[in-house]
């Protein structure tokens, strides 16, 4: 009797750990996030990478007080992200094709 009580103790912990993962790891993040996000909000107008609120962007930013990306910065943003996309779809195929390489064959293979 005392070791199903045990048992369920244990089973009670190991939830709450789960649960302060599922929950509580993704507050934190948003929450230092979203700290970090004014500054770099800031820094983002500053070099004109995003248009201010009274230029009327094309793509308004969420959180951003209204600034956002006019046609061009969309473009090159868009570039940008099919190249990094293009580049890290490179190396996983080179990743893939050594791995595939190093493989052991299987007996029925040899």
């Amino acid at each position: 009797m005392a070791a199903d009580k045990d048992k369920d103790k244990s089973g009670d912990i190991v939830w709450a750990v789960i649960a302060a993962a599922l929950f509580g790891v993704p507050t934190l993040l948003i929450g230092s996030a979203s700290s970090g996000w004014d500054r770099a909000r800031v820094w983002l107008l500053e070099h004109d990478v995003l248009l201010p609120a009274g230029s009327d962007p094309l793509l308004p930013v969420p959180g951003a007080d209204g600034a956002g990306l006019d046609a061009a910065r969309l473009a090159i943003g868009l570039g940008a992200l099919a190249v990094v996309s293009l580049i890290l779809r490179l190396l996983a195929g080179l990743v893939h094709a050594g791995l595939a390489r190093r493989r052991v064959p299987s007996r029925r293979e040899r």
